[in-house]
């Protein structure tokens, strides 16, 4: 299988699939995906199991899948009719509730299409969020999808530990592994939070102000406080109103320069 035949399966998938809609309306959840490759051998997957990048018990693709050749990393783009109803207030818009659990759902569909499609052809795949084995310990999982897409070349982190790719990071993120072989992305970048004007000087810090839990700051995200403000004081109503597990918030993904596109350094800084 080829990368042009791959990429067209997902996007057919995403344009024609009804599933890609709120309940009830015709609103699309996401736009056209961006795909990228990653060579499953790639020094980086190893150094994300260091303490400082992910941790000991993130997983390599050849331990999800022996004889890994490829990691598929793709960005579903969350349409803009949906990003600004999540503009205003502190609780997540019902339009964006529905997008990320259903769209979730989605994604999961489309995870299992990639796989089924390559084992069609007979290459051996795993979507590992799909895997039993998939585990999230002390709010570290052992496939971080981020990072793949990191890896893949879809973009660079930003100050609110999303992935900024050049359509922004208001998105969700899936990834497969796969023994097919095909050729990596060229990534366009080198350092982790390069997409981030915030780590170049730049400091525009428009997350900062927009996070309601106060989770974001200059000296970074405390992934404790925002986890408590999803599941605990947002969540409790979430689950109580429309039955959701938790809250996605994601405030700070919106109403931003960096939500659907790579911020420009003349963007307006925050200082």
């Amino acid at each position: 299988m080829k990368k042009q035949k791959l990429i067209k399966i997902i996007n057919d998938f995403v344009r024609r699939d009804r599933g890609n809609s709120l309940p009830g309306a015709p609103t699309p959840i996401f736009e056209t995906p961006l795909v990228a490759f990653a060579a499953a051998e790639d020094p980086l997957f190893e150094r994300l199991r260091q303490k400082e990048a992910v941790g000991p018990g993130h997983r390599t693709p050849a331990v999800w899948l022996p004889n890994a050749r490829t990691v598929i990393s793709y960005s579903l783009p969350i349409s803009s009719e949906i990003i600004e109803t999540n503009y205003a207030g502190v609780s997540s818009s019902e339009e964006w509730l529905y997008a990320r659990f259903h769209g979730e759902d989605f994604n999961n569909r489309l995870r299992n299409v990639i796989t089924a499609a390559l084992r069609a052809e007979g290459y051996d795949s795993i979507a590992p969020l799909l895997s039993p084995a998939y585990a999230v310990a002390d709010m570290k999982s052992n496939w971080s999808e981020r990072h793949a897409a990191f890896i893949a070349g879809l973009g660079t982190f930003g100050l609110n530990r999303g992935i900024i790719t050049e359509k922004g990071l208001a998105g969700r993120i899936g990834s497969v592994i796969t023994t097919l072989e095909l050729e990596p992305t060229v990534r366009p970048y080198i350092e982790i939070y390069e997409y981030c004007p915030w780590f170049s000087g730049n400091t525009c810090g428009a997350c900062i102000k927009r996070c309601p839990s106060g989770a974001l700051s200059t000296a970074g995200k405390d992934l404790a406080r925002c986890n408590d403000f999803l599941k605990i004081t947002e969540g409790k109503q979430i689950r109580a109103r429309y039955g959701f597990p938790f809250s996605p918030c994601s405030k700070c993904f919106v109403n931003v320069p960096c939500q659907k596109r790579i911020p420009s350094f003349k963007d307006p800084v925050n200082n």
